[in-house]
């Protein structure tokens, strides 16, 4: 790292983790705090669009899922990616 003269950006989900030694190499250190019940019921907002595909038999209910489901902004992401994906196998293998 000490050679190292170009700027870089490293992220983790487990910064207690890290190595004392380590961290005093690092000239910037920007915590996010996890996202509280109104800031998971925006990123819903934005992942669930209106042009999501879904189960037209199902209602999502942000409100619920921004007060039950405690993720962060990019596994709501992939819970999205999977839920569609197995939208998509299960109406695929009823056919």
């Amino acid at each position: 790292m000490e050679e190292y003269e170009g700027i870089a950006i490293l992220t983790t989900n487990l910064g207690n983790n890290m190595d004392d030694a380590f961290v005093r190499r690092l000239r910037f250190i920007i915590e996010f705090p996890f996202p509280k019940e109104k800031e998971r019921r925006q990123i819903w907002e934005k992942i669930w669009t209106a042009t999501t595909p879904r189960n037209k038999d199902l209602d999502l209910d942000l409100d619920f899922m921004a007060r039950r489901i405690e993720l962060a902004g990019y596994n709501s992401l992939t819970t999205r990616r999977i839920c569609i994906l197995d939208m998509h196998k299960n109406l695929c293998s009823a056919s």
